[in-house]
């Protein structure tokens, strides 16, 4: 018999096919309505080549044989389970994290590094702008204040004597250019350094430095540069300069600066500045006088005590003295110009202050003594001056003296003149 579902040949009287399950001609007729399922596991079944009737077991029907019941639904795929889930993401984030650490420090470190040459080529074009507009003050701005408590202490100068004399060192380098400056400025890479790791001769003289002048530092950015100041006269190249900027208190500052106010004090500068803030009015104000013959002015610039010594040594009273004094400064100017002086401006600057010898000062006490002057001190002051008037400008140098008496100072050459016109015009009456 054949099975008529698969064509099997069936050889004895089975009720159902032993290859597919399907039923034969004979097999008894299924109840109608849905079979009752059997509480008994089914067979695996047995291959389509196998031998039938080699005591194999029967194979199941098909899922759509007859008297099944119809087609089985498929069955849905089981989902992998969560914990390969998450295994899977803890490799992923094993591999990522250091990988976005890697970025995170490359990234901080480039950030670091370009705060660090913001900071220095901030610090170092501030410096070049102080030098080209001659501004002192701009450059204190670039120190630390701790680092004038070391100048007063080994230089006794004040910040003011020294931006003072800062100032007139700029102006007078400014000069030699022709004025109006400007720079261009070229960097060629940068060097970083903390307080306690130093490396490079640059850096080590920049610790030596810090230490000398007392400043702790916590970091230092140094560079060497290329710098070009144009005047409209001439040009000034600073080639191949080592430039730093330190750390001082979370700020930073120009150690270039702090160089030239050492310098600054060293070569005198301060020191003219320290006179011209204590008498360089007084000079100015002698001269103009002496040329505008305003004796009021002169006769301010001299000791209440020197009248009595007039009068006792000359016969001359305050009046007379006037007169006599005028007229000798009329004399003096008839014979050195035949200028009008009458509107005569002149402005100042003193360049340098000599202490006067042991001996200069012995004679003036000897001569003023007795009349309850006490001389200590005596300097010759050197100065510039520009003089103005009737349309014209020029230029000389010229000197003063200047002298303490009892405590204040005096310009000693108004006392000269005083003297001098009432030792000529008195003793020849």
């Amino acid at each position: 018999m054949i099975c008529k579902n698969c064509g099997f040949d069936i050889t004895g009287g089975e009720s159902f096919c032993p290859n597919c399950g399907a039923a034969t001609a004979g097999a008894p007729s299924q109840p109608t309505g849905n079979p009752i399922p059997s509480p008994i596991p089914s067979p695996i079944p047995t291959p389509a080549s196998a031998d039938p009737g080699a005591g194999a077991t029967t194979a199941l029907p098909p899922q759509d044989a007859p008297g099944f019941g119809g087609p089985v639904p498929p069955v849905t795929p089981m989902e992998p389970p969560k914990k390969k889930k998450k295994k899977t993401l803890l490799i992923v984030l094993l591999i990522l994290i250091p990988v976005l650490l890697i970025i995170a420090a490359i990234v901080t470190i480039f950030l670091i590094g370009k705060n660090l040459y913001d900071h220095t080529e901030k610090g170092l074009n501030a410096y070049w702008t102080a030098y080209v507009e001659e501004d002192g003050q701009a450059m204190a701005d670039q120190v630390p204040d701790s680092y004038w408590d070391y100048i007063a202490d080994t230089y006794d100068f004040t910040e003011e004597e020294c931006v003072a004399g800062m100032n007139y060192y700029l102006n007078q380098y400014a000069d030699g250019l022709g004025g109006d400056l400007s720079y261009t400025m070229k960097t060629n890479g940068f060097q970083y350094n903390t307080g306690s790791s130093v490396k490079g001769e640059g850096a080590k003289d920049v610790q030596s430095r810090m230490k000398d002048w007392g400043i702790s530092y916590s970091a230092a950015m140094g560079s060497n540069v290329d710098t070009e100041i144009k005047g409209a006269e001439d040009t000034d190249d600073f080639s191949d300069t080592n430039m730093w900027m330190v750390k001082v208190d979370g700020k930073w500052y120009s150690v270039n600066s702090m160089v030239d106010f050492e310098t600054i004090c060293e070569e005198g500068y301060a020191q003219n500045a320290k006179y011209e803030e204590a008498f360089g009015n007084q000079v100015e104000s002698f001269w103009n006088a002496f040329y505008q013959q305003d004796m009021d002015t002169i006769f301010s610039l001299m000791p209440d005590e020197l009248w009595p010594m007039l009068e006792q040594e000359f016969d001359c009273d305050q009046k007379t003295a006037e007169n006599y004094t005028k007229q000798y400064i009329e004399e003096m100017l008839r014979q050195s110009t035949e200028e009008n002086l009458d509107d005569i401006q002149i402005s100042m600057q003193i360049t340098e202050v000599t202490d006067a010898e042991e001996d200069e000062i012995s004679n003036a006490n000897e001569f003023l003594s007795d009349y309850d002057m006490t001389v200590t001190d005596l300097k010759n002051v050197s100065l510039d001056y520009t003089a103005n008037y009737g349309g014209n400008e020029e230029t000389d140098t010229m000197s003063c003296t200047v002298i303490e008496l009892n405590d204040n100072w005096y310009v000693y050459d108004a006392m000269y003149v005083v003297m001098e016109a009432c030792y000529e015009y008195g003793m020849s009456y």
